[in-house]
């Protein structure tokens, strides 16, 4: 029985006119996650199944008409249900950063970023923990009232507890259109580095992230969403142990939604994993049809 659920809460506040706080929790069990972990499933074909647990917060201060500063802080906790996953894989990350924003035009925002990160796994830590520290600068475009432009670029400078420290670049770009009422589209680009599944053979993944989202109202109780992702990968070597590997792995997926009332929606989905890989073991192929229904309350 693959029951999943996700429970979240949020608080919200003013401080004053100039100054603004947020809080929010989210935990998740999620059973048949919707992305297999490439490497694991064909070696030992078990449950992959955990919990997620992620706290977030926000304290933004308007300090002139058009200049702010924003700090930010994440932590989330994960946990997997096998033994073997689990000792592998069970992990916290806590993310904190400052953001100072300015509107140098109605229209043109600059941003300056700085963020930290911190990954700290349960066993085995003196191998796999991680830590970096980011520097980005950017610019957020409203170019029509429909349609709106974002850049982050930037420096990550990655430490790794048994392999070596790195300088790598950083990107987050993205496009998004509303070309009709609750309709839009939206394409992107990203580089980072991200944790990985095998992490007695890899120290982590370089990923570039090719994306494009759409979603199409059809009537005012039916829409379509339609998603697709590229992502040609790099996965960094444990020294002496394996050389770096290329791994392509693409997604994609759409549904149709149908509002049944202001609480429900019932979903029809269909889902392709595929990822084509230099190291034969995390090849990995995988088409999911689905029926589901949502309640929010």
């Amino acid at each position: 029985l693959l029951d999943s659920h996700t429970a979240s809460a949020s608080v919200k506040h003013t401080f004053s006119p100039r100054l603004e706080g947020e809080l929010s929790d989210t935990f998740q069990l999620s059973k048949n996650p919707e992305s297999l972990l490439p490497g694991l499933s064909t070696v030992l074909n078990t449950d992959q199944s955990y919990s997620l647990n992620q706290l977030d917060g926000r304290l933004a201060a308007n300090l002139t008409k058009r200049t702010g500063l924003t700090l930010k802080g994440r932590a989330a906790t994960f946990a997997y249900d096998n033994e073997t996953l689990a000792e592998e894989l069970d992990r916290s990350e806590y993310l904190a950063g400052l953001a100072a924003t300015h509107a140098l035009l109605p229209e043109i925002q600059l941003v300056a970023e700085y963020r930290h990160q911190t990954i700290r796994y349960t066993d085995a830590g003196a191998t796999k923990d991680k830590d970096s520290d980011f520097a980005l600068g950017g610019v957020d475009y409203v170019l029509t009232s429909r349609a709106a432009l974002s850049a982050r670029v930037g420096a990550e400078y990655r430490r790794r507890k048994g392999a070596d420290d790195e300088v790598l670049p950083y990107a987050e770009l993205a496009a998004k259109t509303d070309y009709g009422r609750g309709s839009y589209l939206s394409v992107g680009y990203g580089f980072s580095v991200e944790e990985v599944s095998n992490l007695d053979v890899y120290t982590d993944m370089s990923v570039h992230r090719f994306f494009a989202n759409v979603q199409h109202v059809i009537t005012p109780k039916f829409v379509a969403t339609a998603s697709l992702s590229w992502e040609p990968t790099r996965l960094n070597g444990r020294p002496g142990i394996s050389p770096d590997l290329d791994e392509t792995n693409t997604r994609g997926g759409c549904a149709l939604i149908y509002r049944v009332g202001p609480r429900w929606t019932l979903s029809a989905t269909l889902d392709r994993d595929e990822i084509d890989s230099d190291d034969a073991g995390r090849m990995l192929k995988r088409t999911r049809a689905g029926l589901s229904a949502r309640c929010v309350f």
